[in-house]
């Protein structure tokens, strides 16, 4: 038959000398080490949740020959950023390509607006940031062009990132439920 062991069984004294001697049983030390562990990657989860409303949700460069006006827009989960200048201060894109360590690599679209540079957007694909630069290369360089606007949508790849954190969290407290259930009975 075997026998439950509960906190009162685990601590014992030992005679003579005055110590006091904790021998915690190893179901209590597995279980507290499951806890432990679901917390910890649990809080992990959630850091990398909160950690990704940095990236904008959707950026967007627009600009009025008429009004004279561009506006540089980023909105993020909790606020939008607008940056107001006038259509003569807009020069030139640059597309900067970077090099992945397994083949890979993220091409950054910059424009720059009298002597600063702006960064616009980071793509997966050059093809997507060559046409984005192309896009406000056009608009500089052709002044019958009223209008620009150019969008990059980061909603579902952020929208995918998100469900994937949610998805680790909700599989690290089902398996530590299960454990849990496993090791009580």
């Amino acid at each position: 038959m075997r026998r439950r062991l509960r906190w009162a069984d685990t601590v014992a004294t030992a005679t003579g000398s005055g110590m006091v001697l904790q021998a915690v049983s190893t179901r209590t030390t597995r279980i507290a080490l499951i806890i432990f562990c679901a917390i910890g990657l649990l809080l992990l989860a959630l850091v990398g949740l909160f950690a990704l409303p940095q990236n904008p949700l959707r950026t967007r460069l627009g600009c009025d020959r008429g009004s004279g006006q561009c506006v540089f827009e980023q909105v993020f989960h909790r606020e939008t950023r607008r940056w107001p200048f006038h259509v003569d201060e807009l020069r030139r894109a640059t597309v900067v390509y970077v090099h992945g360590m397994h083949g890979g690599g993220r091409s950054s679209v910059y424009f720059e607006v009298g002597a600063q540079r702006y960064f616009y957007a980071s793509f997966t694909f050059r093809g997507a940031a060559d046409k984005a630069a192309a896009g406000i290369d056009a608009f500089v360089g052709n002044p019958a062009q009223q209008r620009l606007a150019i969008v990059q949508d980061g909603a579902v790849a952020d929208g995918i990132a998100r469900g994937l954190l949610l998805l680790a969290a909700l599989s690290i407290v089902g398996f530590f439920a299960f454990a849990w259930r496993k090791m009580r009975g």
